[in-house]
């Protein structure tokens, strides 16, 4: 078996980040539980239920979590959240407050 230079070990790593970044971002639903997980709630991130609230425009949406995250460094609570469909197939996620 053949060894892997550190160029094309570089290049696999590349991809894997560029296809990790595409999936957490394909549908509403997964943008907001990537934004749940890097933003310290990996467990609300999995486990949490969606409902979609209402449609603001073409391109944003509202959804809100069965349960409220609480960030810790500032005490806020958090059940919304603005769902943008951006660039071609890409949505992100930005978190409101409460309802």
């Amino acid at each position: 078996m053949k060894k892997l230079t550190l160029n094309k070990k570089l290049l696999l790593v590349e991809i894997l980040v560029i296809g990790l970044f595409l999936i957490g971002h394909l549908s509403p639903s997964l943008a907001i539980r990537t934004h749940l997980f890097f933003s310290g709630h990996p467990l609300a991130g999995i486990s949490c239920q969606l409902t979609f609230v209402e449609a603001k425009s073409d391109s944003l949406d509202v959804y809100e979590l069965s349960e409220a995250v609480q960030e810790k460094a500032t005490g806020s609570v958090f059940t919304c959240y603005e769902v943008t469909h951006s660039v071609g197939i890409l949505y992100f996620a930005k978190a409101q407050g409460q309802a």
